[in-house]
């Protein structure tokens, strides 16, 4: 018996179908130079990675784009 991932975009909550063009986004920290810092990545869409606890999913360019938005008014 396989699983399906039921995946909703976590900026506006559209329900990914079949043929979408999706991203991934992730934030990381790091730390340099002795400061804690946190990016965040984005990548194509990746079944394998977007099962992944921590994992931001996009339902296409403007929602990447208010995520970034939204991260960057809080830095």
């Amino acid at each position: 018996m396989s699983t399906t991932l039921i995946v909703q975009c976590d900026v506006c909550k559209k329900a990914k179908g079949e043929v979408n063009h999706w991203f991934l986004a992730f934030l990381v920290a790091h730390i340099r130079a002795g400061e804690n810092f946190t990016c965040i990545e984005f990548m194509a869409w990746d079944p394998q990675y977007a099962a992944e606890k921590d994992t931001i999913h996009l339902c296409g360019q403007a929602c990447a784009q208010k995520l970034l938005d939204e991260f960057l008014g809080k830095q």
